[in-house]
């Protein structure tokens, strides 16, 4: 099943990324309303594009395998987009929360074996930059090194390529 709205878009020398409409409006909408200065208009877009990723995500994950959409990293994006935007806010246990978030969608979506081998690769590759996001208001927060260093040994466990290809067989 196509969504009609996704479309293949080439940027800046960058690999063939898919975008969803909704979700690239809602981005734009977002970049230019921080630019404004309009710092809660913008993190509503981004919050707003969270959503329309995890439905992208959703959907995905009932496809199998991947077909046209790859939203692994559109929930990244706005992810990140949000955060920053509650960081500017000096929020950040809400920054922390919604990368926590993204976190926990990956994770669960790696480990899944009912997820298409293509999302559950997608999601291994872009949980990384999540976790460097997450991370970074995790410091932010003045979280101790001690808590920043189990939150990577449970992503090590979770991201195990070898655990994933286990499932798989």
């Amino acid at each position: 099943m196509k969504n009609k709205n996704i479309k293949k878009e080439k940027r800046g020398g960058k690999p063939e990324e898919v975008l969803d409409d909704h979700w690239r409006d809602l981005m734009m909408a977002g970049n230019a309303a921080g630019r404004a200065g309009a710092f809660d208009e913008a993190l509503a877009h981004y919050l707003d594009g969270i959503k329309e990723a995890k439905r992208l995500f959703q959907l995905s994950r009932a496809q199998a395998p991947l077909n046209d959409s790859d939203p692994a990293p559109a929930l990244v994006v706005a992810s990140r987009n949000a955060a920053f935007m509650f960081s500017r806010q000096e929020n950040h246990q809400r920054a922390k929360a919604v990368m926590n978030d993204v976190m926990a969608l990956f994770s669960e979506a790696i480990t899944d074996e009912t997820t298409s081998l293509d999302l559950r690769m997608s999601c291994l590759q872009h949980i990384n930059r999540a976790a460097a996001y997450l991370i970074e208001h995790m410091r932010a927060l003045g979280d101790s090194d001690a808590e920043i260093a189990r939150t990577v040994k449970t992503l090590q466990k979770t991201t195990d390529p070898s655990r994933m290809m286990m499932a798989q067989s």
